[in-house]
């Protein structure tokens, strides 16, 4: 049986049985902890001071302000801690203090749609981030952050629910950005770093990127760039680079995007060396409606989507077949590709479902010179090993010359590989 608590300006004391004991004072400057078995509602603003310490292993639920000059915690090995701001009033409601506001599970649940909850310090999610309902405001200019640590997630962000401002995701393991800005949710994913040490941060604009990053600034096979909305990704520690996805929504990405089952559809970054914007490629899910890199972005920096120059293709022109079993018996032993010939200037790089490159090389079709399954060219995995059967991604780049001179097409896609 739970014990439900609700505290008024008070100080809250509970021990692991279920005994309670409230004091009515203005603020926290003992120490509160929240059993598993505890549920604590806080009608009114709770200030916990400098040496106040907070440590929910229950579920508290705060229902106006929040100011931490102190310890907000949670007992690491129970994982159990489950906070909510969940204020009714049409004010925003505040979470703001000295110093960080450490939660495992936290649920945003704004139950008046009138005024925002206001990150105005430190907050760090360790377990699941649930965006029910409410705009969280990133407010970076007073020193705040919204970090998610190892293993940690978000859900349910939406056009409804999402964090305004920049979001810190630590550790090298899978994470969507729950990202919005202006009433429109921005999705972008990326897949697990290599390295440990890593903090990949993520911010989402609703607004034209043409003003700071021109769009007449582009390489030639760019036809159009999104000019609704864009993301700024960058890591925080190193420079490696990650697999990146974004989402899109049909009220931010023009319907020219998406005609032809959105052929043409891609990333495109802002390069800060060349001035201009680059085509990263990617892969279209038109269930999911994301598009995403096969391989680490080139750089971090800014991004958006993108569509190639309908006429740098011809129909027939390069015909690439996605399946292969190197097994001898004639069908399928390679990664075929018609056609390419025609394109001598050419490069293939093929990469697990982690974004590690496992075969590379140029003038791919010549002499031999095929993709059999086994690991080769300049790569990171074991040279000349057969790789396991699985999904792989590939990218393929060549130069295509016309009269307007030559531009470099870079098409990607998956590959399936049966490697008995």
């Amino acid at each position: 049986m739970k014990l439900k608590l609700y505290i008024q300006a008070t100080i809250l004391l509970s021990a692991a049985l279920g005994y309670a004991q409230s004091i009515p004072v203005n603020s926290n400057s003992g120490t509160l902890y929240v059993s598993p078995k505890t549920i604590v509602v806080s009608i009114s603003n709770l200030e916990n001071s400098s040496t106040g310490k907070i440590y929910n292993d229950g579920s508290f639920y705060m229902r106006s302000n929040l100011r931490n000059d102190g310890v907000f915690s949670f007992t690491e090995k129970l994982k159990s801690g489950y906070t909510v701001f969940e204020s009714s009033n049409n004010a925003e409601q505040q979470i703001y203090g000295d110093q960080p506001t450490n939660v495992y599970d936290v649920l945003f649940n704004k139950l008046n749609p009138t005024g925002d909850i206001e990150l105005e310090n430190q907050l760090l999610v360790a377990g699941t981030a649930n965006f029910y309902s409410g705009i969280v405001n990133v407010k970076e200019e007073q020193g705040a952050t919204l970090s998610f640590s190892k293993g940690a997630k978000a859900i349910n962000a939406s056009d409804n629910s999402y964090a305004s401002g920049k979001v810190l995701k630590t550790a090298n393991d899978n994470f969507g950005f729950p990202i919005g800005k202006k009433g429109h949710y921005g999705y972008a994913g990326i897949l697990a770093p290599k390295k440990i040490l890593t903090a990949i941060e993520a911010e989402y604009f609703f607004q034209n990127s043409d003003l700071d990053f021109p769009h007449t600034l582009k390489v030639a096979g760019i036809e159009q760039i999104d000019d609704q909305e864009y993301w700024v990704v960058t890591n925080q520690v190193n420079e490696e680079t990650v697999v990146l996805t974004l989402g899109w929504n049909e009220k931010t990405l023009a319907a020219t995007f998406l005609e032809n089952e959105a052929k043409g559809l891609g990333i495109v970054r802002w390069d800060v060396a060349q001035n201009l914007w680059v085509h990263e490629g990617g892969i279209v899910d038109l269930g999911s409606k994301t598009v995403t890199l096969p391989v680490p972005a080139a750089k971090f920096g800014v991004f958006t989507f993108g569509k190639l120059k309908s006429d740098l293709e011809v129909e027939g022109d390069v015909v690439i077949y996605n399946a292969l079993s190197p097994n001898g018996d004639g069908n399928n032993d390679y990664f075929r590709i018609d056609n390419l010939e025609r394109f001598p200037d050419n490069k293939v790089s093929i990469f697990n479902r982690w974004g590690v490159l496992v075969y590379e090389t140029s003038h791919y079709g010549t002499a031999d010179n095929v993709f059999r399954g086994v690991s080769g060219g300049r790569v990171t995995l074991n040279k000349n090993e057969g790789l396991p059967s699985g999904t792989y991604y590939y990218i393929l780049e060549y130069d295509k010359k016309d009269s307007s001179g030559t531009n470099r097409i870079k098409k990607a896609g998956y590959l399936h590989l049966e490697n008995n």
